[in-house]
């Protein structure tokens, strides 16, 4: 008995289910993007007025199982002891990655209280919402060339 056409079949089938779970148009990408400057720009107003549990409970649950409640809101409290209250942005770079699900990756070169500082983020969108799925800080900025 030949597989082949069925082997075809399934695999057609498969793709066209894999294309129907990523949709692309143009200006999404744009759309991405513009959500996730609103989202920085919330989150580092949250994280400079202290506002840890607002940043935690807004949060992708990718990022809430990386540990309990109290210990991402203790590393929020270090970090804004850290560095203090967010000032502005020196250079970003972002890029959007479309799988499922959307990922955008944002780097930033930031000015805080306390010095400068090199931010790395990473939301999901899960249906219209994006949320914030990984964050980064690292003392110092770094020449920013793509994020991968």
């Amino acid at each position: 008995m030949d597989r082949k056409p069925v082997l075809l079949a399934t695999s057609i089938i498969y793709l066209v289910l894999l294309i129907s779970c990523v949709s692309v148009r143009p200006g999404y990408i744009e759309d991405d993007k513009r959500d996730a400057l609103r989202a920085i720009e919330n989150f580092h107003a949250r994280l400079s007025s202290g506002q840890y549990a607002a940043i935690y409970d807004a949060s992708d649950p990718a990022l809430q199982q990386t540990g309990s409640r109290e210990e991402l809101i203790a590393a929020m409290q270090a970090t804004r002891a850290r560095f203090g209250e967010f000032r502005q942005v020196t250079d970003s770079e972002m890029n959007v990655i479309v799988h499922a699900p959307v990922e955008i990756r944002a780097a930033y070169n930031s000015k805080f209280e306390k010095g400068d500082a090199t931010e790395l983020f990473v939301f999901l969108r899960r249906g219209n919402q994006i949320k914030l799925a990984m964050y980064q800080i690292s003392p110092g900025t770094t020449k920013l060339t793509g994020v991968h």
